[in-house]
């Protein structure tokens, strides 16, 4: 009965409302039914939301009035409302006892618009009220009537429980976010579940979890293993980690799998641990026997202790040419020094490719042989940054961001791992260097340059994600990728371009999933946020609040942009509320850096402008104490900007004037212009209207650049007020974006587009769009009108610098 339930959903998600009545004595299983196909409907659809509403009996004789009853208040809207957004599943239990008018609202929804199921069980034993309102139900061509005879009892299926104790079996973790990706429930129903004991598998013995895991048949279990690799890997979780869920799978197929095997094997060597090192390699290889990295690096982890082994793995065809394969295959024979000096030797140059192996140990691991000596030195010539480094590195350089510390550090780091994984040239004639960083890596790296405040190199990072992203025909990362450089690109104002990302970022997730990720959401969300459109961002955020696999550097992002357009629409009471849960998320996951999503400026400028004055010095305060770690640019101006609102008179004042001289020094375009119209608005209050009307017109100039058009709209009202208006000038560089000044700065010097687009990894077309807009900000029609403008004002936008080949 329950999978009969279950199969009438399937037509109500594609759109076909359905119905049934469920007929049985008292005691025949109704109540567990219901219960039942709750469970079963969240464990197959993954609903984000559920709600049960218990109704109170009549009492005997009691008469509930029209209009009044509690299926109306209690039910009806809340449903309603669902159903407005999505299929509705609405299980009633008992529907014998509702009355007329609540039945006929029941009605109502099965035949409205919106795709309905709706499951109502009845008593069978006697004759009810509510029966005439069943049977307007039960006339509708689209409802089924089904009999429980008496004695059945409906098995107390779990699915839900079922699910999660899997999930943590495999996983080994009770953590609700790595179980709601890996089981696809909503992050609250599995929260539910494992307060109520369902995970209790992540930390029972290894006999126990091994007993649960041995009841799945293979082929699922494979597939739940393969999944929880992934979720592992997506949310940053240590290499050897991800490795030994991979280690349990037959293969390695999947591009992704190889390089966090290395990683793993690195660490577990790093560890002392060489019997897990060569594992993992062994499995690595599986994923393209073809490729000779794995086992060149699996016989260099054999040979000191197995020299046998090392030397089976040298002899693979894969290797038959490769010159470092022929040095190691003479120390596995024993020529010139003993197998453990070689590979310590050659781990130890392999580990700082900067530092020539001396001729003197040539000799020694080669013995007399000029051309095992030239082989080796080329084989560790050649080593660059390997991919496991890399991502080591940007993980910790991630963790010291977000946590606020050492910003000099992380961003020197940063630039220098860039330079190691990607393009070593930025001209026209520009050559990309061997770069193993995978797409991964790279947008991790990118995001660390962003929180920096390292705009072009953040950009650079990304475009090789991208880059890579698409060769490895990955739509999943293609997506992340091309939100993240949407939010970047909306950071420094490039408002065109970072829709497009956007736009590109939600189809691929569409091609893929079906649905956008979370951080494409936020992407889109961001833009609709600033074109004025606050109901459709309310709607697209609201789309991806449950989105299964989110990192929660990407749940922060969601819950701060939803509480901006909730401000942005007037709800301000639900932005704060907002605003301090997610508070209260980054210092429940560390993060304490303070331009990250930054809730403490949004609350102070909200309490502010409800009159506030205290509460908003207190958030202001807050943004100061988590600066003092991360004194960057714009987290200074930031603070500036905080406690400018909430400092009456001219204090305030000088506070917002300093606040927008700082943000100008950043990329951060936005920002400045929020700036500038609220010192415009400050002055204006205070009847200065010429200083107000230059600062109003500043910020209308930069909010219409960067595409925020409800700041430019408020700006240019203000300025009329002031009694000025918006007049042509010089041409102003300034207006640029990062992106812009880039295309524009290549273009004078002479090169082409194509040129162009080769030196900063877009395509020709994107080129062509950049120097469009560039045109029209310069009010230029040539290269050679292009060329003067930027001689007659070479300052670069406002925290940037130009590219430098290095």
């Amino acid at each position: 009965m329950v999978d009969l339930v279950t199969r009438m959903a399937h037509p109500v998600f594609s759109g076909a409302s359905r119905a049934a009545i469920v007929e049985g004595p008292t005691r025949s299983g109704k109540s567990a039914l219901i219960a039942a196909a709750h469970n079963a409907l969240v464990a197959e659809k993954g609903t984000s939301a559920s709600r049960s509403t218990r109704l109170p009996r009549p009492t005997p004789g009691h008469h509930r009035p029209a209009g009044a009853s509690p299926v109306e208040r209690g039910l009806f809207g809340p449903a309603g409302a669902t159903a407005h957004r999505g299929p509705l599943a609405l299980l009633v239990d008992d529907a014998h006892w509702a009355d007329t008018a609540g039945l006929a609202l029941l009605s109502a929804l099965l035949r409205g618009p919106h795709p309905v199921l709706l499951v109502l069980t009845r008593d069978s034993t006697r004759t009810w009220p509510a029966d005439a309102g069943l049977a307007a139900i039960a006339a509708d061509p689209r409802t089924r009537l089904l009999a429980l005879p008496h004695g059945h009892h409906t098995p107390r299926r779990d699915p839900v429980t079922t699910a999660v104790r899997t999930a943590a079996a495999v996983l080994g973790s009770a953590d609700p976010l790595l179980l709601a990706a890996l089981t696809g429930l909503a992050l609250p129903t599995v929260r539910s579940a494992v307060r109520a004991g369902a995970a209790a598998h992540a930390t029972a013995p290894a006999a126990e979890r091994a007993a649960l895991l041995a009841t799945i048949p293979r082929p699922r279990l494979d597939h739940l293993r393969a999944g929880a690799a992934r979720v592992l890997n997506d949310t940053g979780r240590p290499a050897r980690q991800v490795a030994d869920q991979l280690l349990a799978l037959p293969d390695a197929r999947e591009p992704w799998m190889a390089p966090v095997l290395a990683e793993a094997a690195a660490d577990a060597t790093a560890a002392g641990d060489t019997g897990t090192a060569a594992a993992y390699l062994r499995r690595a290889r599986t994923a393209d026997p073809t490729d000779p990295a794995p086992r060149l690096a699996l016989a260099r982890v054999l040979l000191p202790t197995d020299p046998d082994a090392a030397r089976a793995e040298l002899d693979a065809p894969a290797l038959d040419t490769h010159p470092a394969a022929a040095v190691l295959r003479a120390a596995a024979t024993g020529l010139g020094t003993p197998p453990r000096q070689v590979a310590d030797a050659i781990r130890r140059h392999h580990a700082d490719p900067t530092t020539p192996l001396p001729p003197g140990t040539l000799a020694a691991l080669c013995g007399n042989r000029p051309d095992a000596r030239a082989a080796l030195a080329a084989d560790l010539g050649r080593t660059t940054t390997a991919p496991d480094t890399a991502a080591a590195a940007v993980h910790r350089l991630a963790t010291l961001a977000l946590a606020g510390r050492a910003p000099a550090a992380v961003a020197a780091s940063a630039r220098g791992l860039l330079a190691a994984t990607g393009p070593t040239a930025t001209g026209p004639t520009a050559t990309t260097a061997a770069a193993p960083a995978t797409a991964t890596t790279l947008l991790r790296l990118g995001g660390v340059l962003c929180l920096a405040e390292e705009p072009q190199h953040g950009l650079r990072a990304l475009d090789l994600a991208a880059a890579r992203a698409a060769t490895a025909d990955d739509p999943t990362l293609t997506g992340r990728v091309l939100a993240a450089r949407s939010l970047a690109l909306r950071d420094s104002g490039d408002h065109d371009t970072a829709v497009a990302d956007a736009e590109a970022a939600t189809l691929a997730h569409a091609a893929h999933r079906g649905a956008p990720s979370t951080l494409a959401a936020v992407a889109d969300a961001v833009g609709l946020f600033h074109t004025g459109d606050h109901p459709a961002a309310a709607r697209a955020l609201a789309a991806a609040a449950h989105v299964p696999g989110a990192r929660p550097s990407e749940q922060h992002l969601h819950l701060f942009w939803t509480a901006r357009t909730a401000a942005a629409t007037g709800d301000t009471t639900t932005a704060l509320r907002l605003l301090h849960r997610c508070a209260h998320a980054q210092a429940d996951d560390g993060i304490a850096h303070p331009a990250f999503a930054p809730w403490w400026c949004e609350a102070a400028l909200l309490t502010a402008a409800l009159g506030r004055p205290a509460e908003a010095a207190a958030h202001a305060e807050r943004g100061a104490d988590l600066t003092r770690t991360w004194p960057t640019a714009k987290a200074t101006g930031l603070v500036l900007l905080a406690r400018g609102v909430s400092t009456p008179d001219t204090t305030g004042v000088d506070l917002l004037t300093e606040a927008a001289r700082v943000l100008a020094t950043t990329h951060a375009r936005p920002e400045h212009a929020r700036a500038e119209h609220l010192l415009g608005r400050a002055l204006l209050r205070r009847d200065d209207r010429t200083t107000a009307r230059a600062h109003l017109r500043r910020a209308a100039l930069l909010a219409e650049a960067c595409g925020w058009r409800d700041l430019a709209t408020a700006a240019r009202r203000e300025l009329a007020v002031a009694g000025g208006r918006m007049r042509s000038g010089p041409r102003r560089t300034g207006l640029l974006t990062t992106r812009e000044r880039e295309v524009a700065d290549l273009v004078a010097r002479g090169a082409s587009n194509r040129e162009a687009a080769a030196a900063l990894f877009v395509s020709a077309s994107t080129v062509e769009l950049h120097l469009t807009k560039v045109y029209r900000k310069l009010a230029v029609s040539s290269r050679a009108d292009l060329a003067a403008a930027l001689r007659d004002d070479p300052t670069p936008p406002p925290g940037t610098r130009a590219r430098e080949a290095s």
